[in-house]
């Protein structure tokens, strides 16, 4: 630990053995800005980077020389997309320390490809003209300005939450489900992706449930119809069965054959038999 002082190195007194100056709070001060990046550190492994940066943002209010909560926080905002943000603490960190920074690293692997590093600042620009154009109502063009963002920093947090609020207005919740699954993935703990993610269950589920009460009130009138019909056939078919047990055209026509069959046979022909007996 550094004397904040004279900046020489401090024991294990409550004061600076080189000029003297109590240091009881500023070493309580420094260590807990340690136990916030220890804690931002932690969080950043398991990929909860709002949490992490909550806790190293805290570690550096406290105590804004801490290299190390600097540092993890601008491999944090970069990760996020951030590009801008983690540039300057990266800056700050080099200027603080100039010898023996990892941020000399991360600034020369950044800088080292020019090309990339402009489109991630176009990118960052073409962001703030899509929330612009988001804000006065110019939805479409908003999203097809953050379409264009995304395939420049396709882990641009900020981008694609705003992108999945514009799908969520439109009901477009699949593609905003798509997109919000994806930024869990890098940050776990993002809370707004949380909510949104809550809003597109419930949208989704309010859906389902019409989809469903439609269906059965398509199979309700189907059974209706159904029975309706039943009725009518109930009422149709005694009238019919009637008609054909009151008399078949073809029932008829037979009986009467019969009948002139009997009647020729039982009494024409024993009569004719008789007339041409006497007639011999």
């Amino acid at each position: 630990m550094i004397c904040y002082h004279c900046g020489s190195k401090l024991g294990s007194g409550q004061f600076c053995l080189r000029c003297g100056a109590d240091v009881t709070v500023y070493r309580r001060i420094v260590l807990l800005s340690n136990s916030y990046y220890n804690a931002g550190l932690d969080k950043a492994r398991v990929r909860d980077l709002t949490g992490a940066t909550e806790m190293l943002q805290r570690s550096l209010k406290l105590y804004k020389k801490n290299i190390d909560a600097r540092n993890l926080l601008g491999l944090v905002c970069f990760e996020m997309g951030e590009v801008v943000d983690a540039l300057c603490h990266w800056v700050i960190s080099k200027n603080l320390q100039p010898e023996d920074n990892m941020a000399d690293d991360f600034l020369e692997r950044l800088q080292g490809d020019r090309n990339h590093l402009d489109s991630l600042n176009q990118a960052v620009k073409k962001f703030n003209q899509s929330l612009q154009y988001a804000k006065s109502g110019s939805y479409d063009l908003a999203v097809i300005q953050l379409k264009r963002v995304l395939r420049v920093n396709p882990g641009y947090v900020k981008a694609n939450q705003l992108l999945a609020l514009l799908y969520i207005r439109e009901g477009a919740y699949g593609k905003a489900n798509r997109l919000i699954r994806e930024v869990m993935k890098i940050d776990t703990g993002n809370t707004l992706c949380q909510k949104y993610s809550r809003m597109i269950r419930g949208k989704l589920g309010r859906l389902e449930k019409t989809d469903r009460e439609r269906r059965q009130d398509i199979q309700t009138r189907k059974a209706l119809l159904s029975a309706e019909m039943s009725a009518d056939l109930d009422v149709i078919v005694p009238e019919t069965s009637e008609k054909k047990g009151g008399g078949r055209p073809w029932l008829m026509a037979l009986g009467g054959a019969a009948a002139a069959l009997c009647m020729y046979q039982f009494v024409l022909l024993p009569t004719m038999t008789r007339n041409n007996n006497v007639r011999t």
